[in-house]
């Protein structure tokens, strides 16, 4: 089964200031229509779930969750409320500065909090999304959810914001199979898409979509021909693909050169959507020079294969690098 998860809007506060009282309160005001505002424990109504030290005043709904969730323990709200009674931050701001809990935590208790989606902004196992391993409709409603997850989280109306790496650590980790249904996901918002296979030493995309792969991206990028033969995908009016193209002996050196970057700044005027498919970067570092380019990519992972250190490992290496890590998909096929 996958798990439903979920991120928060940055322009949701989670509390506001009432200038009356001098105290923070829950914001229902920030929360989409139908979405449930604050959570209690079981067999407990909302506000009816209070801390020890603080008997008869609720404990804040963020706090409630972040304890559901076991990010907290009770005296730990405690002493958050402690701190906010002399500092008017918001609660999650002040148990980060407390260093009781990490951003993404906050991000998943305010996702709780008001029902939406959410991607960690690092790999975290626990959090990875998961990819069932039966059934093409669900598989396709994950894929669905990752698309959503994505478009409010990443891409946007700037070129920047269209393109998006696709990694993993390792081969055989399900990799290009999240890159083309993620991107046949992406062309049924009736925009048009591309997907770049820069897997140039095992490029797998034109057989997944039926296309031709005599030239593509390394022939282009070599000169061999004047424009980048990008091609339609059969049965896909909004989706398109540039193969890696023909077999070259510096694969690498030729997804460094500046023309690689000016192509991806071209396509970005073209294309809503731009993913691009790249080797397993444990083995090959034209995996970090297309998250690079990208800026931003999604880290793919397989259960019982992709051990979690070698994948944060990567996560911390593609951020030094200035990449964003949007999240994780973990693979059980």
């Amino acid at each position: 089964m996958a798990r439903n998860l979920k991120i928060a809007p940055a322009d949701w506060p989670e509390t506001i200031f009432d200038p009356s009282t001098g105290k923070h309160e829950d914001n229902p005001a920030s929360a989409p229509a139908g979405a449930t505002v604050g959570m209690s424990p079981p067999g407990r109504s909302k506000g009816e779930y209070r801390s020890a030290q603080h008997e008869g005043v609720p404990m804040s709904r963020l706090g409630n969750i972040l304890v559901e969730l076991g990010r907290l323990e009770a005296p730990q709200v405690d002493a958050v409320l402690a701190q906010q009674a002399q500092n008017p931050r918001r609660f999650g701001e002040l148990a980060i500065a407390l260093g009781m809990v990490v951003r993404a935590d906050i991000d998943l208790a305010l996702a709780r909090q008001f029902d939406v989606d959410f991607i960690p902004s690092t790999f975290d196992e626990e959090a990875a999304v998961l990819l069932p391993t039966q059934g093409r409709d669900a598989q396709a409603e994950v894929f669905r959810s990752v698309r959503s997850q994505l478009v409010l989280r990443w891409f946007g109306p700037e070129p920047e914001q269209r393109t998006l790496a696709i990694v993993s650590h390792g081969d055989g980790e399900g990799r290009s199979h999240v890159c083309a249904h993620l991107a046949m996901q992406l062309a049924q918002l009736d925009e048009d898409t591309l997907v770049i296979d820069a897997d140039l030493r095992k490029p797998s995309m034109h057989t997944f979509f039926g296309v031709d792969n005599r030239s593509g991206l390394t022939d282009y990028l070599a000169r061999d021909v004047a424009r980048a033969p990008i091609r339609a995908v059969p049965g896909q009016p909004r989706l398109h693909l540039l193969p890696a193209g023909s077999a070259k002996p510096d694969a690498q050196a030729l997804l460094e050169r500046r023309q690689f970057a000016q192509l991806l700044g071209v396509l970005a005027q073209r294309y809503a959507f731009i993913l691009i498919d790249t080797p397993p970067a444990s083995q090959y570092s034209e995996a970090l020079t297309a998250a690079v380019r990208a800026s931003g990519c999604l880290l793919v992972t397989r259960r019982n294969r992709t051990r979690l250190a070698d994948a944060q490992r990567l996560s911390d290496k593609l951020t030094r690098h200035s990449v964003e890590v949007l999240g994780g998909v973990m693979n059980e096929r």
